[in-house]
């Protein structure tokens, strides 16, 4: 098998992110209560994209312990849809992640063979708790809560503490993660999300840092997206830069893999193969 090197440490990155973002995801979701809602919370909601798709040009920078591979490639959301990750290599499309709430999409176009599946079905995805409405905010620089596709009814969750140009704001009542957003005063814009465990290996975590922001149909959005593995083995973290954002929706959310490739009956295969070259 010749795979990209860059698709198997991208999966293995984002297995260990829905780890971290999404575990315990089911049992996180807390019935809507009517209580005061943090002010802070719902500025921040306020600030979110309204336009239902979102696209860029994207360059991927990924750093994996003494590795640096990049690529170039594109992002193409709709809201509560799809997430769509297509990657290329000189020119050429090399791979593409398609997320749906009820499916996800890999395919290897090296190789002419795919996956489509629930995520019931994908053990990686599985066990790694993986949230379509997380991935989906956090591509956003949006607020979420675990379990839940909009967090609007129960943002009172969120306890803010202000400092100085900065305010923070706590997510702390979900069974197994603490969840932490950074948010500028002067606009109500998410500079940095983390998650980490309460228990267990405490030195784990997740970070994701915005930067460059730029306006787009009169919303702030970053343009620059670090997510870094904290605690891992080898050091990790993903930079994507993004160019040409647009909210044209005028795209096929649904790929059609052409019928020349194979569709692997053991969804479980392909990620096994992908992931081998990622250790």
């Amino acid at each position: 098998m010749h795979i990209h090197p860059i698709m198997g440490r991208l999966l293995t990155l984002i297995a260990a992110t829905f780890f971290l973002i999404g575990c315990g995801t089911k049992q996180s979701v807390v019935e809507t209560e009517t209580k005061p809602t943090s002010q802070w919370a719902s500025r921040v909601q306020q600030q979110k994209q309204t336009a239902e798709a979102q696209t860029a040009h994207i360059n991927l920078q990924l750093r994996h312990g003494d590795k640096n591979l990049s690529c170039s490639g594109s992002l193409r959301m709709k809201r509560d849809q799809v997430v769509q990750l297509s990657l290329t290599f000189l020119g050429l499309e090399i791979g593409r992640l398609e997320c749906t709430p009820a499916e996800v999409l890999i395919i290897d176009k090296i190789n002419k063979q795919y996956i489509r599946a629930p995520y019931s079905e994908v053990d990686l995805l599985r066990t790694s708790g993986l949230d379509f409405y997380a991935l989906q905010a956090l591509l956003r620089c949006e607020l979420f809560v675990p379990g839940s596709p909009d967090p609007s009814s129960q943002l009172y969750r969120f306890k803010s503490t202000e400092s100085g140009d900065h305010v923070l704001l706590a997510l702390s009542d979900a069974p197994e993660l603490q969840y932490d957003y950074i948010v500028a005063r002067k606009n109500a814009t998410i500079s940095r999300f983390e998650a980490t465990p309460k228990q267990g290996n405490t030195t784990m975590g997740f970070v994701c840092r915005y930067a460059n922001f730029t306006a787009l149909n009169g919303h702030s959005v970053p343009q620059q997206l670090v997510m870094e593995l904290k605690g891992a083995s080898k050091p990790t973290e993903l930079t994507l830069s993004l160019s040409r954002l647009s909210t044209n929706a005028n795209w096929e959310s649904t790929t059609t893999v052409k019928s020349s490739y194979k569709r692997l009956a053991n969804p479980n295969k392909l990620l096994s193969q992908l992931l081998q070259i990622a250790k």
